[in-house]
């Protein structure tokens, strides 16, 4: 994506550069050297092609920053040695023998990290079927929803090569919660691990983020740094300790529909969750959840709305197709949750394609004294 960015009285026609790499006063540095850039959080510089193939290739968004200086390196693909610098998500390789641009290729660091953890091919895997994921005869694997978009929109065969398995559920590095990972020859995408790991109520999230793997190869190859790409690590802490308000947004309905009870009204995501007090966490018992999902075409009707009541415990549940695709902030569930003496709460929480289940906790305050 191109976009054209005024900087003291001339225009620059860069890629990114004015949202990614600091604003203007980096636009004007780059313009004025013209084929190198020096990365103010790692103090290395990208120059010559390696220069021109990151400002042309999605920059810091798609490659990130540089983390080592260029160096000469033996290629573990055919043995022969390329001149190499490595950055946060990709390892560039120049090689002269081919014509331009594909003289600067990424170092296929999918292809080896997934050969170092599963040897034997990783078990469990889940292939997508959703109706528009595609599939690469080249390796057999499907790729869909976020994924695939994700794919398609930030550099497709280039930038991360083909597929190489299907979706994964792996222990994250940064909590040591499932998340869902799919594998590609050059790279390794990930949904967002908020997505998966509890529902969020934030429309802006991102679905998909690629791991670091330039970063991680260069911390374990020349740094001696244990790799952590996707390792088990200590659990977050437990969101049932939390007894803060829930927030109401991000877009509430001048009058929300009073469904009928009934804990279904279709298949393929089921909703759960605790609706307690800010008073001591206390569970609030005879909580009505009314909620509203799109049906599968897209459109709101009453078919696709339900209620249901909370236990003793506070806990309730229920199922609903996946979100029909609405148009805004992605796929969603509508929810108004009300327990008497408490104030009431409009929400809405976004969930990750394909995902089947997912936990949203509500705390209400009490509708006096706070």
């Amino acid at each position: 994506m191109k976009s054209s960015v005024r900087v003291g009285g001339w225009v620059a026609t860069v890629v990114l550069l004015a949202a990614l790499m600091g604003g203007a006063d980096t636009v004007r540095t780059a313009r004025a050297q013209a084929d190198s850039y020096t990365f103010p959080d790692t103090g290395k510089t990208v120059k010559g092609r390696f220069y021109q193939y990151w400002v042309n290739s999605g920059a810091v968004t798609r490659q990130g920053s540089a983390v080592s200086d260029e160096m000469q390196e033996v290629s573990e693909v055919d043995g022969k040695t390329y001149l190499v610098q490595y950055f946060e998500k990709a390892v560039l390789e120049l090689h002269p023998e081919n014509q331009v641009p594909y003289d600067v290729l990424l170092s296929l660091l999918g292809s080896s990290l997934y050969k170092q953890k599963y040897p034997g091919g990783a078990p469990h895997q889940m292939p997508n079927e959703s109706p528009s994921s595609r599939l690469f005869p080249e390796t057999g694997k499907r790729v869909g929803c976020q994924f695939l978009d994700y794919w398609l929109s930030s550099g497709g065969l280039m930038q991360f090569g083909y597929p190489i398995s299907d979706e994964i559920i792996e222990k994250s590095e940064v909590s040591g919660k499932p998340m869902r990972v799919q594998y590609f020859e050059r790279a390794v995408l990930k949904y967002d691990e908020r997505l998966l790991e509890r529902f969020t109520t934030s429309a802006g999230a991102e679905y998909v983020v690629a791991a670091q793997l330039g970063k991680a190869r260069y911390q374990a190859k020349h740094l001696g740094e244990k790799p952590q790409v996707f390792m088990p690590t200590q659990p977050a802490p437990s969101s049932a300790t939390d007894c803060t308000r829930t927030p109401r947004g991000p877009s509430e309905s001048d009058a929300f529909p009073d469904p009928p009870a009934r804990a279904s009204v279709g298949k393929g995501l089921v909703v759960k969750g605790m609706v307690r007090s800010t008073k001591g966490c206390a569970p609030i018992n005879n909580a009505s959840v009314k909620y509203v999902v799109a049906g599968p075409n897209g459109e709101y009707d009453a078919d696709h709305e339900g209620k249901v009541f909370t236990d003793s415990s506070g806990a309730y549940t229920f199922e609903t197709n996946f979100p029909g695709f609405y148009g805004a902030g992605g796929p969603h569930v509508h929810l108004y949750i009300e327990g008497e003496g408490y104030r009431s709460l409009e929400t809405e929480i976004f969930v990750a394609c394909g995902q089947t289940e997912g936990t949203f906790d509500v705390v209400l305050a009490p509708s006096q004294g706070e």
